[in-house]
């Protein structure tokens, strides 16, 4: 019986060191309750322990097995001490009673209470009908109440309707760059939304990203600037990667665009790809490199990949990890900084290499950085 009990609480220890959130590098969590469908290209944002997660479609990939689109406009949370998900229900704007429309590709931040959602698309799935918004909304995570902050279509001297845009929201200021329109025209401006005075300034600098939607983006609040990486842009029936000009910086501050040369190493990707900014390293996981095979089981060409790298700012190099876990190769999959953690969300999943099949992963997978990047160099 000791030598039972003994093996019990030794397997016990294993569980719990496999799902153990202070080990560095990536793990699969052990999740609470039912959470969101599968789906990809969701907006999710942190407030204290709580993760908000919005919207997002199954989207039909494989034409050997076709549906129609299915888009999302639904509130769920994700508690990342208890790790359990919950679905929010939601209440509509006071003024105009309503809530935002189901969409993929949405922006997201936070202003005080407020989840910042909006912009997005909707399409069907031979991408007939797009839909672009250019709406923005706050979802006050204390009563649950939407508040629409400016409407679709809006024709106030700001941008129009886009997806896939590079953005992030801080003090109180949404930034975006570049997306595409419904039209498919990728585009390469700049602007910026007081949220407070719903005014909308528009930047053109000298210098400047190229065309691009899709970028890794992060907030780097400590030197206060956007980094943005990659990204694709859609030229000529044709999607391209938007090298080489792929990272750049706004400063949020004077509205300067900085072009990044790193000196070594610099991953190659086109876009979907997840990105986070914690002690001065700017952390890239999955997307696509567009050096996919053929396959008929897919529009078009896919190459994602599971790969986790981080750029160094102080040293200006890149640095492929190789961490002992780590999730599918995912594409469009979300994630979001909470203090020294990535959390992932989402996303689908497939091999070029062996032609599918497709998967919309659910897990839940967290990157603890510890150390240097919290994961061990590739040699």
């Amino acid at each position: 019986m000791k030598l039972v009990a003994l093996f019990l609480i030794a397997l016990a220890a294993f569980v719990v060191a496999d799902d153990d959130s202070d080990n560095p590098g990536w793990t699969k969590l052990t999740t609470d309750g039912v959470g969101p469908l599968p789906r990809d290209s969701i907006a999710a944002w942190a407030f204290g322990d709580g993760i908000y997660t919005f919207g997002g479609f199954n989207e039909n990939i494989d034409p050997t097995n076709p549906h129609e689109n299915v888009f999302y406009n639904d509130v769920w949370r994700f508690n990342t001490n208890s790790r359990k998900w919950k679905l929010i229900t939601t209440l509509p704007d006071l003024a105009t009673g309503t809530s935002p429309a189901p969409r993929a590709y949405s922006i997201a931040g936070r202003y005080g209470d407020e989840f910042i959602v909006g912009f997005g698309i909707t399409y069907n799935a031979d991408f007939s009908g797009a839909k672009a918004y250019n709406d923005l909304w706050g979802f006050n995570t204390a009563t649950h109440r939407w508040r629409r902050i400016r409407a679709d279509g809006a024709t106030d001297g700001g941008p129009g309707g886009r997806a896939e845009v590079n953005a992030v929201v801080f003090r109180g200021k949404v930034y975006i760059h570049g997306g595409a329109t419904e039209f498919f025209e990728t585009k390469a401006d700049t602007w910026v939304f007081d949220l407070a005075s719903k005014h909308w300034t528009f930047v053109d600098p000298a210098d400047k990203p190229s065309a691009r939607y899709g970028s890794a983006v992060a907030l780097d609040r400590d030197n206060e600037r956007m980094i943005i990486y990659g990204g694709e842009r859609f030229s000529y029936y044709n999607f391209e990667y938007a090298g080489p000009d792929s990272q750049w910086a706004l400063d949020l501050n004077t509205l300067v665009w900085t072009q990044i040369v790193p000196r070594v190493n610099i991953p190659d990707r086109n876009n979907g790809n997840g990105a986070a900014y914690i002690n001065d390293k700017f952390f890239v996981f999955g997307g696509d490199t567009g050096r996919a095979l053929h396959c008929n089981n897919t529009f078009f060409d896919q190459d994602n990949v599971d790969e986790t790298w981080a750029w160094d700012a102080k040293i200006n190099v890149w640095t492929k990890l190789c961490p002992t876990q780590h999730p599918l190769n995912v594409k469009r999959a979300r994630t979001v900084r909470v203090d020294g953690d990535i959390y992932l969300f989402g996303g689908f999943a497939f091999d070029s290499f062996s032609c599918g099949p497709f998967i919309f992963p659910t897990d839940v997978w967290k990157y603890t950085v510890r150390g240097c990047y919290g994961g061990t160099p590739c040699h």
